[in-house]
């Protein structure tokens, strides 16, 4: 699993994601090099309310990758609900 990315938010206002549930990334986020359009919440990290783990598959790859989505005040990537919540 990879350490990941800046969210967006603000103060207290930070992102909420929901265990299962998929969200479109705006704008897409760049882990190492790899574009992340989507995502599917597998859950929050216990004891902090600005981590996720998610997963996803990367601009032009096959494989589904875990990573940590951590939201911070500076930061510009905010998770919209995907209006499909099947992988599409």
């Amino acid at each position: 699993m990879q350490l990941a990315i800046n969210g967006g938010g603000t103060g207290n206002s930070m992102p909420q994601m929901e265990k299962g549930k998929f969200y479109d990334l705006d704008p897409p986020a760049n882990i190492k090099g790899k574009i992340f359009d989507r995502v599917r919440c597998f859950y929050q990290v216990s004891g902090r309310s600005d981590e996720y783990v998610v997963e996803g598959t990367p601009r032009g790859g096959a494989k589904t990758e875990l990573f940590v989505l951590i939201f911070t005040d500076t930061g510009k990537v905010r998770p919209r609900l995907s209006e499909c919540q099947n992988e599409c």
